[in-house]
C-alpha cells in the first residue's frame, strides 16, 4: 500500500479543486481502497478517469464533487467535505445538487 502512495499521478483536475495537493491525492487513494483496487491494477481507478464537477452547498458546507467512472448509468460520485479541522472524503451517498 505504502508503494501505492509514492505514484505521483497526473490528470487536469489536479490543481483546480480548491483542495491541497495531498487531499486531492488521497480522495483518489480512498475511492480505491473503498472497491478494492490499486494504482497498479490494470482495471483500477486512474486519475485522469475522475471527472471533477466542481463545488455544490451541501449541509451548508462547499462539497466538492467527483464523477466516479462506472460501467453502468447509475452515477457513482466522490466527494470532500469540510469536517471540523480537516476533509471528510466519500462515495456514493452524496450527490450533487442539481
Amino acid at each position: 500500500m505504502m508503494k501505492e502512495y509514492e505514484v505521483v499521478e497526473e490528470a487536469s483536475w489536479f490543481g483546480k479543486t480548491g483542495l491541497d495537493d495531498a487531499t486531492e491525492r488521497d480522495l483518489l487513494h480512498y475511492i480505491r481502497r473503498e472497491y478494492g483496487e490499486s494504482v497498479f491494477d490494470e482495471d483500477g481507478l486512474k486519475a485522469d478517469e475522475l471527472e471533477y464537477l466542481g463545488v455544490f452547498e451541501t449541509d451548508d458546507e462547499p462539497t466538492r464533487f467527483s464523477n466516479i467512472p462506472t460501467s453502468d448509468d447509475e452515477p457513482v460520485y466522490a466527494y470532500a467535505m469540510p469536517y471540523g479541522d480537516s476533509i471528510y472524503l466519500g462515495r456514493g451517498d452524496k450527490s450533487p445538487p442539481k
